[in-house]
């Protein structure tokens, strides 16, 4: 019974220890020290770490991602510079100002790989039917985030949203019960963590709502459960301050970081944040 258990897991095993090597191949184990802050100072991972040091020693403002760096009061948005606004606002209530330098980059993104291997297992062992298999969709798993060359993007590497959202709508798929409240915490989290990866993770989601609706007829329970959920994340966007408003003048809310460079319906008619850019640096 053990020795099943333990064989089992093999699939699991191989996936983590995997995780582990690419993370080390990638970026060394010392990067795990919150005190080690040297290999930061590099594309995407730098912007995340300078908005999380701003908006730790930053004022609480409403849109709760907000803060004032070196243009201060002009405010800028956490979401803008590397978002992981659920986790930068958790860190914050626990985090002293005094503990400099302090970076969680590095064991955010390993586990990060971790749980994408742990997801992917979980995936595997409801649609293959061999170890083989199970060995070939974790490993291909696990390496995606690397082999897309984005792995110098923190939030991005949590790609394990995706695959959780997977997993759900097999799960449905299946027809084995399970609350919908999932679905909602998971899209919840993806909004608070990646909003890019929110699009992936809500059209699952949908999917997963109508599949549901297929196997009972309950459309209209459907209806408003696909409602729901887009009102929901529709607010966690507007409380982090994913959508600009003429109330906030002196936010720095530029169009091409705004959320999919098109959902941010309000800064396409207002240009003032970038006529602020430019008077700044000096330019009419």
């Amino acid at each position: 019974m053990v020795k099943r258990f333990w064989q089992e897991q093999y699939p699991l095993l191989f996936g983590l220890g995997l995780a582990c090597l690419i993370y080390y191949l990638s970026f060394g184990w010392q990067t795990l020290d919150p005190r080690y802050i040297d290999w930061l100072v590099r594309g995407d991972i730098f912007g995340q770490f300078i908005g999380w040091e701003f908006f730790r020693r930053s004022d609480w403002f409403f849109p709760i991602a907000d803060f004032t760096g070196p243009l201060a009061p002009i405010r800028h948005n956490l979401g803008f510079s590397g978002g992981m606004t659920l986790y930068a606002i958790v860190l914050r209530s626990f985090v002293p100002q005094s503990w400099f330098p302090f970076q969680v980059t590095g064991i955010f993104i390993f586990s990060c790989f971790l749980l994408n291997a742990v997801f992917a297992n979980l995936i595997a062992k409801q649609i293959t039917k061999t170890h083989l298999q199970r060995f070939f969709l974790v490993g291909m798993t696990v390496i995606t985030t690397f082999l897309m060359a984005r792995i110098n993007h923190p939030s991005l590497n949590a790609q394990f949203l995706i695959l959780a959202a997977i997993y759900l709508y097999i799960l449905v798929a299946q027809r084995k019960k399970f609350p919908h409240w999932r679905f909602y915490t998971l899209t919840i989290v993806t909004a608070s963590t990646e909003p890019y990866l929110l699009v992936s993770v809500f059209l699952v989601a949908i999917a997963a709502f109508v599949q549901r609706s297929v196997f009972e007829g309950a459309w209209l329970k459907m209806v408003a459960q696909v409602i729901g959920l887009c009102l929901a994340n529709l607010f966690i966007l507007y409380i982090q301050g994913y959508f600009s408003y003429y109330d906030f003048p002196d936010r720095i809310d530029r169009l091409s970081f705004t959320l999919i460079k098109g959902t941010d319906l309000l800064a396409i008619f207002d240009f003032s944040a970038s006529r602020t850019i430019h008077q700044f640096l000096g330019f009419k």
